[in-house]
């Protein structure tokens, strides 16, 4: 029985050990897959910014409505597109006039009574920014 104690001993702590070493292992694997993946996502939405441009090619300030010209070299998405009548925020809200995605080269139509009365109007991006006055 003596000698068994120590033997026992041993392969307790190895046990121990590989235990420790293999929560150490999965944790850091998962906490660095974790920050490769937000490390991507920033990426794609940084590379995303400095892709898209949207500029005013026209404003109509008797009917109410703007041409803007997508000159960005992705398609620019709806929810990304912002307007701005003497700094107040307008919504663009007909689906026929904008569809959800306008490709680069193609125009999309905003049409709001507050552009009628406008004295700037500034459309933004997720990465540029035009300004134009009425």
């Amino acid at each position: 029985m003596k000698g068994i104690t120590p033997v026992l001993s041993v392969i307790l702590l190895l046990l121990i050990s590989i235990a420790m070493i293999g929560f150490a292992a999965t944790w850091f694997f998962r906490t660095s897959e974790t920050w490769e993946n937000r490390t991507q996502n920033d990426m794609d939405i940084h590379l995303r910014s400095m892709a898209t441009k949207a500029r005013i090619e026209a404003i109509n300030d008797t009917a109410g409505y703007l041409i803007i010209r997508n000159t960005g070299t992705v398609s620019l998405y709806k929810n990304e597109v912002t307007v701005y009548v003497d700094d107040v925020l307008i919504s663009c809200p007909s689906v026929a006039e904008w569809s959800a995605t306008t490709p680069p080269g193609s125009t999309a139509k905003c049409t709001n009574t507050q552009i009628k009365s406008c004295g700037k109007i500034k459309v933004t991006t997720i990465g540029w920014a035009d300004i134009a006055t009425c």
